[in-house]
């Protein structure tokens, strides 16, 4: 793991994860759930120890304010099969508070529909492990804190993508996200720096400092 010391934590992969299982993980999967939006990446491992990203995409679903919650399961189920399958699921933390009174609706809508799309995932024949990095974690890693707000790190993935010769991307993904609307880059930036701050923090993956 990364020196907990130099990021002001305690652990930031909740639960916490041995080496044994660390080593076991080789597909990773990372999912962003906000308002009426699914952004997922896969990240596997490969022989060399080298990392490849075999996924990445953005979904839009359509989710009215007091649905009823089978409706929200039925939409869930859906997704959940397009999803492709993983050893390892890591989302970012649920947030611990709600912005402000006029957000709630928002902040239960995706609280409800990402915490239904886990369950799904859990209920596979071979359910993966399922963890969150905490988000001052991720901001901490790639320097995405001003002050002490957390901002876009969709310019970090804009470089990676455009010029890295270190992470292996598929060429249809890499076309995929850069020809994308900046709002789609935006959740799918998201997702990818999610996934790539677990194999960073398990110290798997260091070549971008």
């Amino acid at each position: 793991m990364l020196d907990k010391k130099s990021l002001g934590l305690g652990n930031p992969i909740v639960p916490s994860l041995s080496i044994d299982q660390i080593s076991s993980f080789e597909r990773v999967l990372s999912l962003n759930v906000s308002g009426n939006c699914l952004s997922w990446s896969l990240i596997r491992r490969l022989k060399d120890d080298s990392v490849k990203l075999e996924a990445l995409y953005y979904k839009p679903f359509a989710i009215l304010q007091k649905s009823h919650f089978l409706v929200v399961l039925s939409q869930m189920t859906d997704l959940a099969q397009e999803l492709p399958t993983c050893d390892l699921c890591v989302c970012e933390e649920f947030p611990s508070q709600v912005p402000s009174t006029n957000m709630f609706s928002y902040f239960l809508q995706t609280t409800q529909a990402r915490s239904m799309l886990l369950a799904v995932l859990a209920s596979r024949p071979a359910p993966p492990k399922m963890i969150s990095i905490k988000t001052v974690a991720i901001a901490k890693t790639f320097n995405t804190y001003v002050g002490s707000e957390k901002v876009s790190g969709q310019h970090i993935v804009d470089t990676m993508f455009e010029t890295s010769d270190n992470l292996e991307i598929e060429t249809k993904l890499r076309y995929y996200y850069l020809d994308s609307e900046s709002e789609v880059k935006e959740h799918l930036s998201n997702t990818f720096l999610v996934n790539l701050a677990y194999w960073k923090l398990t110290n798997q993956f260091m070549k971008f400092q």
